[in-house]
């Protein structure tokens, strides 16, 4: 036999050169196809979560012939500390509320039977437990010791004195209640309290539900990364005590870059970040789930979707204009008030976010389409 004849086919080092960088051309195209996919999913699921905490809001509306509060609970004459381990000084989030709606009655008969304390930055088994539902899965989770929570509620245009129970009255959807307002606990009944402490109901809701936002998205934020969108900038430009919502949207977008008259995705380099590297107080929007606070329950309309935050100072117990924002490429999912979930762009026209948030602006627009 010819040492020809007994020789094996073979491929050269060019060909195997060749099928390598097709092979490598295929998962290059392939790749962004695979990651729409898979964010397409991931979207998906995040309108699935919201659309069920809209059917737990119309639930909620059925049994108690109001909506839930953004920020309610217990409070006590006791002071300090001592008084936030036995209350929650008024400052659970209407998530607590609707958990019975969500498959979650035996957490809620819990947190009932401990008079709805303690207050929810204090570490307790439910106040640490992440819930299925409330997180939407492109966002980030963040192992802070409280479950997370990308969903808030809407309020509205409001952002003078919007952490205050006794400061500005909502004009989203919800209120702020307090148990100082009850005229049983004495001493601390103020008239000025009772008159802003109160829930609203459908009929209050004048500019129609399907017009009206009822929760978006806003995202957890980054502790890596303080130029993130998602975080809230504190240099004290909320100080407008006529609630503009132009004045206030043009201070809040000084602190991010601008291109061609549209806001980027990431703060200046110099702007400072609640919550930021260096900072002592380190805690992001989204990792407490049952904090009624506006830092860590509430969203704004005055700047559109996936713009910056701002606050007052640094702190979570501070005034702000809080941005609704998301991971999913341009756009956020809301619940509007019949518990519809549409999508919104970061395009949409300003007026139109503004309108949206409102129960009673009586605007005319033109809603946009998903």
């Amino acid at each position: 036999m010819s040492a020809n004849a007994s020789r094996r086919p073979a491929f050269t080092l060019v060909e195997l050169l060749v099928v390598i960088i097709i092979i490598a051309i295929l998962v290059a195209l392939l790749l962004p196809a695979v990651q729409q996919a898979r964010e397409a999913a991931r979207r998906m699921s995040c309108s699935n979560n919201l659309k069920q905490i809209g059917l737990a809001l119309h639930n909620y509306v059925d049994a108690w012939s109001a909506l839930p509060p953004m920020r309610g609970g217990t409070n006590s004459e006791l002071i300090g500390e001592v008084g936030s381990e036995m209350t929650s000084r008024d400052c659970l989030s209407g998530l607590v509320g609707l958990i019975p709606y969500i498959e979650q009655e035996s957490l809620f008969e819990q947190i009932a039977t401990s008079n709805f304390g303690p207050v929810p930055w204090y570490p307790t088994k439910y106040w640490d437990m992440q819930l299925s539902g409330l997180v939407c899965p492109s966002d980030r989770l963040y192992d802070g010791g409280r479950g997370n929570s990308s969903y808030k509620f809407c309020m509205g245009t409001i952002y003078w004195r919007n952490a205050d129970l006794w400061g500005s009255q909502l004009n989203g959807m919800f209120g702020q209640t307090h148990t100082r307002a009850n005229k049983t606990m004495g001493t601390w009944y103020d008239p000025d309290i009772a008159r802003r402490s109160r829930v609203y109901r459908f009929q209050d809701v004048r500019d129609g539900l399907s017009n009206t936002l009822a929760l978006s998205e806003r995202r957890i934020g980054n502790y890596e990364n303080d130029q993130d969108i998602g975080n809230v900038a504190y240099d004290g430009y909320v100080v407008r005590v006529d609630n503009d919502a132009k004045i206030g949207r043009d201070n809040c977008l000084v602190t991010v870059v601008t291109k061609l008259g549209t806001f980027a995705k990431k703060y200046n380099p110099n702007v400072r970040i609640i919550g930021g590297q260096g900072s002592l107080a380190r805690f992001r929007p989204g990792e407490r789930w049952a904090d009624g606070r506006p830092y860590y329950a509430g969203f704004n309309t005055i700047i559109p979707p996936n713009g910056p935050s701002c606050a007052e100072d640094n702190g979570d117990y501070f005034n702000g204009i809080y941005s609704a924002s998301s991971k999913h490429p341009g756009m956020v999912n809301a619940v509007m008030g019949d518990g519809s979930v549409r999508k919104f762009t970061d395009s949409i026209d300003a007026d139109v976010w503004v309108a949206l948030g409102t129960r009673a602006g009586d605007e005319t627009f033109e809603m946009p389409g998903d």
